[in-house]
């Protein structure tokens, strides 16, 4: 049965289960919306074995993410950059830059130990060296994830955490992608200007 469920409703019922199961996780308090301000620096590995990537090495991608307090959980908006090579010299490289909003709801474990589950929509962009391929050298695709990560601190304000995500991209033929990120979380307080600004 469960190799009939769309892939992206497996992962969800995957995340839930563990959200619902998970017998050290706490309900705490939600800061004020826009109260502070996490940025997310991080590098993330494409697993995938999805068939039109069969032609394309993928390479080590970099993430750069602001997260904010938003009523029910948190919002955040970033950017992930991802170099693709291709495995024959008649394939041309590319690069992608996926630009996505997100939300997340965090629960809290032991030792401070977070956990975040959400979903993202977004824009992928990607931008071939060649113009030989289908005569297209630029394509702009909607994508969208789920994804789960644990954050363990490290101090007061900075924790290290690890993250897998699955994504789709709606591509004429779609395209399975699964990844696995990890970097570091800085937490600050949300500049008033700013807040001003979101508010």
């Amino acid at each position: 049965m469960l190799s009939r469920l769309h892939p992206t409703l497996l992962v969800f019922i995957l995340v839930v289960g563990f959200t619902a199961t998970n017998p050290n996780g706490t309900l705490v308090a939600q800061p004020d919306p826009f109260s502070e301000l996490e940025v997310k620096l991080g590098v993330s590995k494409n697993l995938s074995t999805d068939r039109l990537l069969e032609s394309w090495n993928s390479g080590a991608s970099a993430v750069l993410e602001a997260s904010t307090p938003f009523y029910a959980g948190w919002t955040h908006f970033g950017f992930q950059f991802e170099p693709f090579t291709g495995r024959t010299e008649d394939l041309p490289s590319y690069w992608s830059l996926h630009a996505r909003l997100g939300w997340q709801y965090r629960w809290h474990a032991d030792k401070g130990i977070n956990y975040d589950s959400g979903l993202r929509f977004g824009l992928v962009y990607m931008a071939f060296d060649t113009e030989d391929l289908a005569g297209v050298r630029n394509e702009s695709e909607l994508v969208y994830s789920l994804f789960q990560n644990v954050q363990v601190p490290l101090s007061n304000t900075l924790r290290i955490y690890l993250e897998g995500t699955y994504s789709r991209i709606m591509t004429r033929t779609r395209m399975n992608l699964f990844y696995v990120s990890t970097g570091l979380i800085v937490q600050l307080d949300m500049p008033a200007w700013l807040r001003s600004v979101l508010e």
